[in-house]
């Protein structure tokens, strides 16, 4: 039987290894933390959906070591997080082990199988220290860009809000045994899981949706189906992608990248570009900031207002 380890079984890592259990067809184990994980050990993963409840019993822990190798680890962290777990994955990890990536966000194998002159730069953003590189290695990762919606409405309770999409791709495009295998079995759990032979094409569009819906729905509290059904919402939704598409464009050694907006612990964040140096609040002394230097802030500052003006920003 196929052995998948979900690490991070939160909202999302808890909704896919209910599903996987429920099905039966994989021996399906988590790694998670905290009064979540001992309601989970206690109780069982509860899964509340539209077609009513289901209580899944999988082996839960906080140790990897307790659960040997798999054939699939499924790292459902937020990206910060990922990076700082991936030294503790070694005991989940056999010689043909994928580990795939469901995170928000370009992820830190991007140019893994990329192909062209970039082929194999670490992203130092998306794993600071080269922590996912080395101890994980890119070889085994497999992209997932999430749609579904979830949240832990209760410690051991995971609420499926909606959505259940899945989309799998190998960095170079390939339709492996590997992902042919995991997508037969997610979609057997319930899942709509498509095989991208272009995963980064795939990743872009969830951030572009991402970075113009979300804001909408915050400010509105309206759903995705109400923000689309409304004819105006749609012209500032398609205005901010537009906008999102010009930023994209930009490189400018005064215009910081964003590479995705998250949220952790009811706290939203940037995921932005690693860049020497220190935060204004460190810069600017008490008293003020001397003339020159001033106008040196400044004009840098003006610099790449101006670049982003000239794309139409």
């Amino acid at each position: 039987m196929t052995r998948i380890c979900v690490y991070g079984a939160g909202a999302i890592g808890g909704l896919i290894a209910a599903k996987l259990q429920a099905h039966g067809e994989a021996e399906v184990s988590c790694i998670a933390r905290g009064p979540h994980l001992e309601a989970m050990r206690s109780n069982g993963l509860r899964l509340i959906t539209d077609d009513g409840e289901s209580r899944a019993r999988v082996q839960c822990t906080d140790n990897p070591a307790e659960l040997g190798p798999q054939d699939f680890v499924i790292s459902a962290l937020k990206a910060p997080a990922a990076a700082r777990a991936a030294g503790q994955l070694g005991p989940l990890l056999g010689p043909d082990t994928a580990v795939v990536t469901a995170q928000n966000g370009i992820p830190w194998w991007y140019f893994h199988s990329h192909g062209d002159r970039f082929e194999g730069t670490q992203l130092k953003t998306a794993d600071p220290g080269g922590q996912q590189w080395q101890h994980i290695g890119p070889e085994r990762a497999i992209g997932c860009v999430v749609y579904p919606a979830a949240e832990i409405s209760a410690p051991g309770t995971i609420t499926h809000v909606s959505g259940n999409r899945l989309t799998l791709g190998e960095p170079s495009g390939a339709k492996s045994e590997r992902i042919t295998r995991l997508a037969e079995l997610l979609g057997n759990a319930g899942f709509k899981a498509p095989v991208s032979t272009r995963i980064r094409q795939e990743i872009w569009m969830k951030l572009w949706g991402n970075l113009s819906f979300n804001p909408v729905s915050v400010l509105t509290q309206a759903t995705l189906a109400e923000i689309a059904g409304d004819e105006g919402v749609r012209k500032v939704i398609a205005a901010m992608m537009q906008e999102a598409r010009a930023v994209a464009a930009l490189c400018h050694p005064n215009i910081v990248t964003i590479h995705a907006v998250e949220k952790e612990d009811g706290r939203h964040f940037f995921v932005m570009e690693l860049v020497s140096g220190s935060t204004l609040d460190r810069i600017i002394p008490e008293g003020g900031l001397p003339i020159d230097r001033f106008f040196e802030l400044g004009i840098a500052a003006a610099d790449g207002l101006n670049a982003a003006h000239q794309r139409g920003i």
